[in-house]
């Protein structure tokens, strides 16, 4: 089943007791917004990755190089996590083709992911 696109930036905010605590977070789906706070997201980026499993010692320029690739894919879709008023968290994701899924990836996963789309 193909996920649906988020076309419009969403904001959701929870706050209270719950899974972020006592103060407020949001988690927002804006690309724009992604990219303005393109060096924050590059911390969270750089700091996830040199810890297990990965223990990877990232330069500036790699982490950079990273995202920036990811943002040039089809389909890219980035969501932030903020706390007072700090980037806390990011993720995002493409919707290749199968063919670049292929590409990128091998022709097992194209496979599978085709199977899944039948």
């Amino acid at each position: 089943m193909p996920k649906k696109r988020v076309d419009q930036p969403k904001s959701v905010t929870e706050s209270g007791g719950g899974v972020f605590g006592s103060r407020e977070q949001s988690l927002r789906q804006d690309n724009s917004f992604f990219k303005a706070r393109f060096v924050e997201v590059k911390a969270i980026y750089q700091g996830a990755f040199a810890g297990a499993p990965w223990n990877e010692t990232l330069s500036d320029a790699e982490v950079t190089r990273r995202i920036q690739d990811n943002m040039g894919k089809p389909g890219f879709t980035a969501f932030t996590s903020e706390k007072g008023g700090r980037i806390v968290g990011a993720v995002w994701y493409d919707t290749p083709s199968l063919d670049q899924l292929e590409a990128e990836r091998r022709k097992p996963l194209r496979d599978f992911a085709a199977d899944l789309q039948s």
